[in-house]
């Protein structure tokens, strides 16, 4: 079996392109009609006569025009109680996240460094080898003291911003907790008031994810728009225990409070749940277990590849 790609996607695809490529190969055949896609969050594949669409974009809406011409549209932030979204044929993905798939762009684009897109690809290229291979990685033993979280401050997302503000100051007034981390100083200078939680330097996604290995466990929390954010993916497939609040967007498969996620209704909980994580190791590691096995059954790049591949051909 062999697809068609229709556009030049930007590297928050990665994953799937990768998951794709483990299974079916794909050739990128320029297409005139969808070329304003190119260098967006978002896949046009086309099979049989039939259009294919993944989107990973925040969840900002659909493309009308687009929507309309696919007979499949998949997208990662399926935004709950949103009727833009509220349509039979867009269907939800599992968490995922970029990764260095930067041989495999250049093996299917390398023509365009040639076009006026060159910048761009070689833009998307660098974008791509600052992020992890894929690896399905070991399982780890949760123990320990550490909790590390480092995440932006976003001009619009007020929610976003005081749950992750508050889950940093209630680690840090935690006494037994060694705390690394903060929100990421803006670039405009501008911190809307959060300048004592700011984290004295910035971590490579390398340097992220080796202190997040180390923590307790990791806190999510809705990112832009409501999106899924993707230290969530990566948090399963590294063992990381997860500590939730409710998901704004719609999954295929929920993962499992007290097995495979624990999840909280607000961010005021964490201080009680820091104590308890503190002297209840077994938990945290059976999240830890119960998280790589949700990561194993649903989240694998070519797991998620036969996912989308079962609903085509259903």
């Amino acid at each position: 079996m062999s697809f068609r790609l229709l556009n030049i996607p930007n590297f928050c695809v990665s994953y799937y392109l990768f998951g794709i490529k483990q299974l079916y190969d794909f050739n990128y055949v320029p297409n005139s009609e969808y070329s304003k896609f190119n260098f967006k969050p978002l896949a046009i594949l086309e099979k049989n006569g039939k259009i294919i669409v993944i989107d990973n974009s925040d969840p900002v809406g659909v493309d009308a025009d687009l929507l309309d011409a696919s007979s499949f549209f998949f997208a990662t932030n399926k935004l709950l109680g949103d009727t833009r979204y509220e349509q039979d044929k867009i269907l939800p993905l599992f968490p995922h996240y970029p990764i260095d798939t930067s041989r495999l762009y250049l093996e299917k684009f390398w023509k365009g460094i040639f076009s006026k897109n060159s910048k761009k690809i070689v833009r998307e290229i660098y974008r791509l080898q600052k992020r992890p291979k894929f690896q399905l990685e070991e399982q780890l033993q949760i123990e320990g003291n550490t909790i590390f979280f480092s995440g932006s401050i976003w001009k619009n997302e007020i929610e976003a911003n005081e749950a992750r503000s508050k889950f940093i100051k209630f680690c840090k007034e935690n006494p037994l907790i060694n705390f690394e981390g903060g929100l990421l100083p803006r670039d405009d200078g501008n911190n809307f008031g959060y300048d004592e939680i700011i984290s004295p330097r910035k971590y490579s996604p390398i340097e992220f994810l080796n202190l997040s290995k180390k923590s307790l466990f990791g806190f999510n929390n809705a990112a832009v728009k409501g999106a899924i954010s993707w230290r969530f993916g990566e948090y399963l497939n590294h063992s990381i225990p997860i500590v939730s609040l409710p998901f704004k967007i719609e999954f295929p498969r929920l993962p499992i409070h007290g097995k495979q996620v624990h999840f909280i209704d607000c961010v005021d909980e964490i201080p009680d749940f820091l104590n308890f994580a503190l002297s209840n190791k077994a938990y945290l590691n059976q999240l830890s277990q119960g998280g790589k096995g949700f990561f194993k059954e649903f989240c694998l790049p070519e797991v998620q590849a036969k996912y989308i591949f079962q609903k085509i051909d259903s």
